[in-house]
This record gives C-alpha cells, structure tokens and sequence, in this order.
C-alpha cells in the first residue's frame, strides 16, 4: 500500500521477482471488501495503480492475478494485502428533528435514524445542543443557558429534562468523526406551562 484515502486505496502490485517460465502477458487486479463475497476485476498495466470508488472507512482485500501465454495461463490470486480506506467526513447534517411529546418541564424529541452512508465512519458522536433564556429577576440581566448532551450510539431519539415551563428552547444536533463535523439548523419549540404553578397561583 502507498497511500490510503477515504474513496481510494493507492498500491504497488511488485511483480519484479516472479518465477517460472515465460512472459507475463496480462497482470490484474482482484479486490473485494471484506464482508463482501462479490469481488472485481481489473486489468493493470503500470507498477502502481489506484482503486477508485470504494466506501470509506472499510476494509478491504487485494490480490494480484499474472497471466502467461497459452491455455489455463492464469495462476491463482497471489497473497492478498489487507487495507483500510480512511473515514471520509460525514455526509450532511442530521434532519427531521420533532418533538414526540412537549410537558413544562421535558421534551422528548426524535430525528432520523443514522446510516453508514450518512456518518460515512464506523467511529462518531452525536450530540443533542440546546439553549433557552431566563429572565433575570428584580430587573436583572437575561441568563442564557447552553448545553451539548452526548447521544447513545444508534439512538435516534432523546429526552431533554429539567427545563423551564413555558420557554422556548432552540435545539440543534451536531453529528462529527474523525474527519469533520455537520450541524443541524435550531429548531425552536416551546415548554408547556406549569399546570401546578397556575393552580398554586389561582389559589
């Protein structure tokens, strides 16, 4: 291996020491990733050569195939290169962000359900970010509350506790890997009022 991106995989094929009889009429490539039992073929004739077009963050396994004149001239797959390609960032934002269920004091919100080819990296976070603004009493200043919660891996949906009644709360996820980071747009929605402050306050 020269050189690993996250779509492509650079090799050397180094078929300088090759014995047997006869000239070497066709070399080529076989790869396939390694869950995959589909592999390609590909004819190569340069001393390196670039595998185009595979997905990111996979491994993969590589064989050179030599070919001599005559029948049955093409000799078994020679010992495979096991390579990795890079993670590539993910692929956009996160989206479809609603909430399930709005009380005073809780949301319990959900969004799309992750997939390889969104996060495009076996290894990512997702982080659910919210603010609201208190008022500052007795003519005090406003106090704006920030917050990043860390998401389980494959959850697709959240609860955020402890807010205040009767508040608008922005929302954004933020999904990241190694290689980069998409946030989502806010998405504002609002607390419902304190059924037990109104009656506290009625009476």
């Amino acid at each position: 291996l020269l050189r690993a991106g996250s779509t492509y995989l650079i090799i050397q094929l180094n078929t300088n020491s090759i014995l047997g009889d006869g000239p070497i009429i066709r070399k080529e490539i076989e790869y396939r990733a390694s869950q995959s039992p589909w592999s390609e073929v590909h004819g190569v004739n340069m001393v390196t050569y670039k595998l185009w077009h595979l997905d990111p963050d996979t491994e993969y396994h590589i064989s050179v195939l030599l070919t001599r004149p005559g029948e049955g001239g093409t000799g078994p797959p020679g010992p495979p290169l096991v390579s990795r390609t890079k993670c590539a960032e993910p692929m956009r934002p996160l989206r479809g962000l609603i909430s399930t269920d709005i009380q005073s004091r809780q949301l319990s919100l959900q969004w799309e359900n992750l997939a390889f080819n969104l996060t495009r990296c076996h290894t990512y976070s997702v982080s659910l970010c919210y603010r609201y603004t208190m008022a500052g009493g007795g003519g005090g200043h406003n106090t704006t509350v920030r917050e990043c919660l860390a998401v389980e891996h494959n959850a697709s949906r959240f609860t955020l506790r402890d807010l205040p009644p009767y508040h608008s709360v922005h929302v954004r996820l933020s999904l990241a890997n190694p290689e980069g980071k998409k946030e989502s747009r806010e998405v504002t929605f609002q607390t419902e009022e304190d059924s037990k402050y109104l009656m506290e306050s009625k009476l």
